[in-house]
């Protein structure tokens, strides 16, 4: 029989958790009941038990310092958490250090049991593994598990329909035997800055693996970066028969996240499908659904084929692209920031406009950005942070507006970082590109040419030159040829012919009207002035 301690500094707690619990029948016992955390750390060395039932704050040293060095005693030993109200420092701490079971007082007799039950259903599938027992069931049964979770992983990852309909030909092989395929991703949402801790998505998993094995289905979980995506395979008809598996589903994960301050979960349930082929839409789809949270609210099921939204025509034209790069490459952060409002407000103008949208802008603004910084030969690793804040921004933003000004504040901040950057670099580009001008100025150079020679995009080059120097590119080349002309004319007897081409005019006329224009007279009466 598996051993039991029971902590709480009130011991009606302990009196009332012993008569809540058939132990005999479950294959427990009581091995005794501490009420402070010292004497718990003393049991534990003493009784060696295999679950520790605790409260959160006891006398002597909490609950969670108490988990720490009882850890170390007795590492297999299993830990279930009990507190008198949520929260979520407590918690939090509980989940890093591997605490998995987290029960609220008042304590409820079927939450508990049935926290006890899956940790002996644990225990007892570890002891058999440790035992070799139906070893090669075990194996057969984690080739499944493993077959079919890199299909689903292929999936998530684009891979091409060729491989797809190949994974449909291999059915067997994936142990897929029904004819029915249904996507939903259980999403978790929260408050706090930092990212959602692991142990949140442990315990969602959980439920979810606890809800499938009752609806007696094919599955195969996927954990993406705040929740898990899941595929189940059943026969016709099936689930016409439990409509209600849903909403059980979502009640068991609101009641597990309840446990935790600031923390929501979110359903997003795909369309079903009569081919492997056809899932990945249905995973789209309920990935999509998810998203819609940002303005039907967190804390729901949303089914897609129930969403009743208009699709929007592509705001996110030609012209708008070409602006928001000239943006880009000044680094105005204000003109994103005013196009980014006028386009939401034209799709608000439909008040049937699908969410879906407003990712589609954010992803469209981001597209340009990066497209931009590439050709300008901005830091892959700058890129890289850059995609993956907004990634977790679209990830993790409950309201349209909440996103819209993450993206904006995003955006600020990195077009300072640069522009920083750029004023601790001094002015280097120039300086390589005036050197360029330097040697080829004869040679007649263009702008995309100089540019490639000090890995810069010609845009960028145009827009540095008169920021630095206050005259455009071409204006600055005929300025250096001009000065070379003047010298060539105070310190030579070339005629000006031979000048003309010396400096990069093949027409003796031409370069006169332009050194007159630049110059303020005739390159002949220059040189006899200065000779």
């Amino acid at each position: 029989m598996l051993k039991v301690l029971i902590a709480d500094d009130e011991q009606l707690i302990c009196s009332m958790i012993i008569k809540m619990i058939p132990w005999d029948e479950m294959g427990l016992t009581v091995a005794g009941t501490a009420d402070n955390g010292l004497e718990t750390l003393a049991l534990i060395r003493e009784k060696h038990p295999d679950i520790v039932i605790t409260d959160i704050r006891m006398p002597g040293i909490d609950g969670l310092e108490m988990i720490r060095q009882a850890m170390e005693i007795a590492p297999d030993t299993e830990f279930v958490i009990i507190s008198g109200y949520k929260n979520f420092e407590y918690a939090h701490q509980a989940l890093t250090m591997g605490v998995r079971h987290y029960l609220l007082k008042p304590i409820d007799r079927t939450e508990l049991h049935d926290v006890l039950g899956r940790i002996i259903r644990s225990r007892s599938e570890n002891e058999e593994k440790r035992e070799g027992s139906e070893e090669l069931a075990a194996r057969k049964e984690s080739y499944k598990k493993n077959a079919r979770l890199h299909f689903l992983n292929s999936i998530l990852q684009e891979t091409s329909m060729e491989v797809m309909e190949s994974s449909e030909r291999e059915t067997e092989d994936l142990a897929f035997n029904n004819n029915r395929y249904l996507a939903f991703f259980v999403k978790a949402d929260w408050t706090g800055e930092d990212e959602i801790a692991p142990g949140i998505l442990d315990i969602l998993q959980s439920v979810i693996e606890r809800e499938e094995q009752e609806w007696a289905c094919e599955y195969v979980n996927s954990r993406v970066r705040s929740g898990v995506i899941s595929v189940i395979n059943y026969p016709e008809g099936a689930k016409e028969a439990h409509p209600e598996d849903m909403e059980t589903l979502y009640t068991r994960c609101r009641k597990e996240m309840d446990k935790f301050a600031g923390y929501s979960v979110t359903i997003g349930i795909g369309t079903e499908k009569g081919r492997i082929s056809e899932v990945r839409e249905s995973i789209g789809e309920a990935t999509c659904a998810v998203k819609c949270r940002i303005r039907r609210g967190v804390g729901r099921l949303i089914f897609y084929d129930q969403l009743r939204y208009d699709k929007a025509e592509n705001i996110f034209t030609a012209d708008r692209k070409r602006g928001n790069a000239r943006a880009v490459e000044s680094l105005d952060a204000e003109a994103i920031k005013s196009d980014l409002q006028e386009l939401r407000e034209m799709l608000h103008e439909n008040p049937r406009y699908s969410p879906l949208c407003e990712f589609e802008l954010i992803e469209s603004f981001r597209n340009v950005i990066l497209e931009v910084w590439e050709n300008n030969q901005i830091e892959e690793k700058v890129r890289n942070s850059f995609t993956l804040d907004t990634e977790n921004l679209m990830d993790r933003s409950i309201t349209e507006a909440q996103m819209t000004q993450q993206f904006e504040d995003t955006v600020d901040r990195y077009f300072r970082m640069i522009i920083a950057e750029r004023r601790r670099n001094g002015q280097a580009p120039v300086r390589a590109a005036k050197a360029y001008l330097a040697a080829h100025f004869m040679d007649n150079p263009t702008l995309e040419e100089v540019a490639e020679a000090v890995s810069m995009s010609p845009s960028y080059m145009s827009t540095l030159f008169k920021k630095e120097l206050g005259i455009g590119f071409s204006e600055y080349l005929i300025q250096l040829r001009c000065e070379e002309a003047k010298r060539l004319m105070r310190e030579t007897t070339d005629p000006m012919s031979l000048i003309a081409e010396k400096v990069g005019y093949q027409d003796a006329k031409y370069f006169s009207r332009i050194f007159r224009k630049t110059v303020g007279i005739k390159p002949s009466e220059y040189r006899k002035l200065y000779t």
